[in-house]
């Protein structure tokens, strides 16, 4: 189901999908996960979120570009690259990358 909607990308969607949950661009959050459909919320920086839902090679979305283009949109692409690195959700506190620590500098007088 995840790779048939990958494989009906183009690739400037499937290239901001990945940006933006590499960047932090996008929050995903799955609200529903079963072995015939995934559905969940992706948040953007601006604060909007577009509710999505992917099934059997299908894809809806609350964005325009998917309602009337009746295209995968970045945000359906974002949930299903999300599903494909978590297959199970992590805990909350591990949903994003944690800072890495501060650097220790010794100095000697």
């Amino acid at each position: 189901m995840l790779l048939t909607i990958l494989a009906k990308a183009d690739n400037i969607r499937l290239l901001k999908a990945t940006e933006g949950l590499c960047t932090g661009t996008y929050h995903v959050t799955v609200t529903r996960r079963s072995a015939e459909e995934i559905q969940g919320v992706v948040l953007n920086n601006k604060g909007t979120e577009y509710h999505v839902t992917v099934w059997a090679g299908w894809a809806l979305c609350s964005c325009p570009d998917s309602r009337h283009r009746g295209s995968v949109c970045k945000h359906a692409l974002a949930l299903v690259l999300y599903a494909v690195r978590y297959p199970a959700d992590p805990p909350q506190s591990e949903q994003r990358d944690p800072a890495p620590p501060p650097a220790r500098v010794q100095t000697t007088d």
